[in-house]
């Protein structure tokens, strides 16, 4: 019972996943240079800045939660063969995002 490389499912992971690398270290290198930048300015701000950024990302939480659901559920729905069903969800999972827009 040997091990046998799928090719064509490898280049299908790969043709995901390249860009998603490519722009994960696009991301991180310039997460590096804004911190390296922030901490130039000293201790305090540096901390300051940190605080504030997770104040921030903490309100980013429930948008995130709702896009790995709709995502989960799509793609079960999409693996099931019920292209209708996924469509369904997904222009419903649309509604929470834009009705809180203000003005909107």
């Amino acid at each position: 019972m040997g091990l046998k490389l799928k090719f064509d499912l490898i280049g299908k992971v790969l043709n995901i996943g390249l860009p998603v690398f490519g722009e994960q270290l696009i991301m991180r290198l310039g997460h590096l240079f804004y911190e390296r930048m922030g901490a130039s300015l000293g201790t305090a701000a540096y901390a300051a800045d940190q605080v504030a950024l997770k104040a921030e990302a903490f309100s980013y939480m429930p948008g995130f939660g709702l896009a790995v659901a709709t995502a989960t559920v799509v793609g079960k729905n999409l693996g099931a063969g019920q292209r209708c069903c996924a469509l369904s969800l997904l222009l419903s999972s649309l509604w929470p995002p834009i009705s809180s827009i203000p003005g909107g």
